[in-house]
C-alpha cells in the first residue's frame, strides 16, 4: 500500500512539473519579441529590405510595357541567382558539417570558403547587372526616384535580432 501511495505522489509531481514547463514554454513562445513582423519584407532573408517586385513595380509606377519588359529581367535574374543561393547553402552546410566532424584539412577549408566566395562574386555581378537592366528601362523621373529607392532600401540594415537574455 506505501508503494501504491508513493507511485501516487510520484506521477503527480512529474505531471504538475511537465505542466509547469509546458506553461512556461507556452508563454514564453507568444511573448517573444517578434522583429515588428508585420513592418518586414525579406529578400531572401534580409529582414528590413524592402526591395521586392512588387515594390519596385509600385514604386515607380511601370507603364504596362514598362511592367511586362521588368518581369522577364525579374525572372531572368532569380532564375539565374536561385542555383547559386542553393550552391552557397550546400556548401555552407558541408564545411559546418565538417567543422563538427573534424574532418577537413586546411586546404580543403580554403577551397571551400573559395567555392562560396566565389559563387557570391557571380551574385553579386548579377545584381549589379539586375539593378542596371530596371535602370535602364526607367524614365528619367524613374531613374531618379529609383536611385533613391536602392539606395535608402539597399543599404538599410534590419533589425537586430534580439540578444540571447532577451529571447
Amino acid at each position: 500500500m506505501d508503494n501504491k501511495k508513493l507511485y501516487i505522489t510520484v506521477i503527480i509531481v512529474l505531471l504538475l512539473i511537465n505542466a509547469v514547463t509546458v506553461t512556461l514554454l507556452w508563454i514564453k513562445f507568444f511573448t517573444a519579441p517578434d522583429f515588428k513582423r508585420e513592418e518586414r519584407h525579406h529578400i531572401k532573408g534580409k529582414p528590413g529590405i524592402r526591395l521586392d517586385s512588387e515594390f519596385i513595380s509600385e514604386a515607380l509606377n511601370f507603364s504596362p510595357e514598362q511592367q511586362k519588359t521588368y518581369e522577364e529581367i525579374e525572372k531572368r535574374h532569380f532564375d539565374y541567382a536561385r542555383p547559386l543561393f542553393d550552391s552557397i547553402f550546400v556548401w555552407k552546410k558541408y564545411l559546418l558539417d565538417r567543422s563538427i566532424d573534424g574532418g577537413l584539412s586546411p586546404e580543403e577549408v580554403a577551397a571551400v570558403t573559395n567555392k562560396i566566395g566565389n559563387t557570391q562574386a557571380l551574385l553579386e555581378k548579377d545584381l549589379y547587372q539586375h539593378f542596371s537592366e530596371i535602370k535602364n528601362i526607367c524614365s528619367n523621373e524613374q531613374k531618379e526616384k529609383f536611385k533613391d529607392l536602392v539606395l535608402k532600401e539597399a543599404v538599410k540594415k534590419g533589425p537586430k535580432p534580439p540578444r540571447p537574455q532577451e529571447r
